[in-house]
C-alpha cells in the first residue's frame, strides 16, 4: 500500500511540476473562451447595418426614428429612411443605397400587415427597428399605465412535473455551467489517460520500468500510476471549476444584491457591499499568512481559505431571496420610486 502511494505521489508531482501541465491548465479554458469570442464576433460582424427604407402610405409615421447617442459593435443601429413613394424606394434599393424597404399600406391598423421588399432577407435587427418605429407612432399621445411593464411581457419559470427542476428565464447558467463542466471533465479524463500512456512509454524507453518492477509489484505499480495520473486530471478539472464558479459568483452576487436592495437606499446598501469587499481583500491574505506562519507550508494555508467558503454557504442558506425581493419592492412602492408591478407568470 505504501509503495502504491509512493508511485502515485511520484507520478502526480512529476506531472504537476512539468511545464506542459500548466500550459494545458491555462490553454484549454483560453481556447474555449477564444472560440466563444470568435463566434460572438462573427455573429455580430455578419449583421448588415446598411439603411432600410420605408414608404408610409397610411400616413402613420409622425415621429421619425430616433438615433441613439451611442452605438457599439454589440448594439448595432440600422437607420430607417422615409421615401415618398415606392418608385423612389425601389430605385434606391436597386442602386444599393438601402438593403431593402417596407411599405405601410393604407388601412394598416385593420390588418397590421407590412410588405418588405429586399435585396437581403429580413433580419431580426431590422424587425426590431421597424417594430419600435411603428409602436412609437401608434402609441404617441396615449397614456397607458404600466406601459413599460406591459411591453416587457411575462416572465416564465420552467418547472418539471416532479418538481426536481426549476429554471427561470434568466438562469441560463444552470444549463451552461453543467455543460461546460462536462466538457472539461471529458478533457480531464482524456489528459489523464494521455499522462498515463506518456509515463509508460518514457519508462519503457529508458528501462526504468524494469528496475521498478523489481521493487514494486505490477498491481501496485499500475494502481499507483492510475491514481497519480487521474489525480493530475482531477486537479485540472478542480482548477477550471473554481475559476468558473468564482467568476460567475462575482457577477451574480452584485445582481442578487441589487434585487434585494431598495432603490431609495441603494447607496447605503452598495456602500456596505463595497466595504465588505475591501475587508475580504484584507482577511484572505491575513488568514493565508497566518496559516503559513503556523504550519510553515503553503499547502495547509491554501486549504485554510476553505473557511470563507464554508461560512459563506452557511450564511447564504439562511437568506430568503424571495422575501428579500418582496420587502425591497414594497419599500420602493412606499417611496413612490416605481409603479405598481404586474404579477409575473
Amino acid at each position: 500500500m505504501n509503495k502504491m502511494h509512493e508511485v502515485a505521489k511520484y507520478e502526480y508531482t512529476r506531472h504537476v511540476n512539468n511545464k506542459a501541465f500548466w500550459i494545458t491548465l491555462f490553454a484549454v479554458p483560453a481556447g474555449i473562451l477564444l472560440i466563444m469570442l470568435l463566434s460572438v464576433v462573427i455573429t455580430f460582424a455578419s449583421i448588415d447595418t446598411d439603411p432600410v427604407g420605408y414608404v408610409d402610405q397610411a400616413g402613420l409615421i409622425k415621429q421619425p426614428q430616433v438615433q441613439p447617442e451611442k452605438t457599439s459593435f454589440f448594439e448595432p443601429f440600422i437607420p430607417l429612411i422615409p421615401y415618398a413613394d415606392e418608385t423612389s424606394a425601389r430605385w434606391a434599393a436597386e442602386d444599393g443605397q438601402i438593403q431593402g424597404y417596407f411599405v405601410i399600406p393604407q388601412g394598416y391598423t385593420d390588418s397590421y400587415q407590412l410588405i418588405y421588399y429586399f435585396n437581403k432577407p429580413l433580419s431580426s435587427e431590422i424587425r426590431t427597428e421597424v417594430d419600435t418605429l411603428i409602436r412609437t407612432n401608434l402609441l404617441a399621445g396615449e397614456t397607458i399605465p404600466n406601459f413599460e411593464r406591459l411591453t416587457e411581457g411575462s416572465h416564465f419559470t420552467q418547472a418539471s412535473l416532479d418538481g426536481t427542476r426549476i429554471v427561470g428565464e434568466n438562469e441560463a447558467a444552470k444549463i451552461i455551467i453543467p455543460m461546460v463542466v462536462s466538457i472539461l471533465f471529458v478533457i480531464a479524463v482524456m489528459s489523464s489517460g494521455g499522462y498515463l500512456l506518456q509515463a509508460l512509454v518514457e519508462e519503457k524507453e529508458n528501462r526504468t520500468m524494469e528496475i521498478m518492477v523489481t521493487s514494486v509489484s505490477p498491481n501496485q505499480l499500475m494502481a499507483g500510476k492510475i491514481i497519480g495520473n487521474l489525480s493530475v486530471g482531477l486537479t485540472q478539472l478542480l482548477a477550471w471549476m473554481v475559476a468558473i464558479v468564482q467568476g460567475g459568483s462575482q457577477a451574480l452576487s452584485r445582481s442578487l444584491y441589487a434585487s434585494l436592495s431598495p432603490a431609495a437606499k441603494s447607496g447605503e446598501f452598495f456602500g456596505l457591499f463595497g466595504v465588505m469587499e475591501k475587508f475580504s481583500a484584507i482577511l484572505g491574505p491575513l488568514l493565508f499568512a497566518g496559516a503559513v506562519g503556523i504550519f510553515s507550508n503553503s499547502r495547509p494555508a491554501i486549504l485554510s481559505l476553505i473557511v470563507f467558503f464554508i461560512v459563506g454557504i452557511v450564511m447564504l442558506r439562511n437568506v430568503d431571496v424571495d422575501e428579500g425581493i418582496r420587502v425591497a419592492r414594497e419599500e420602493d412602492a412606499r417611496a413612490g420610486l416605481v409603479p405598481e408591478r404586474l404579477p409575473q407568470a
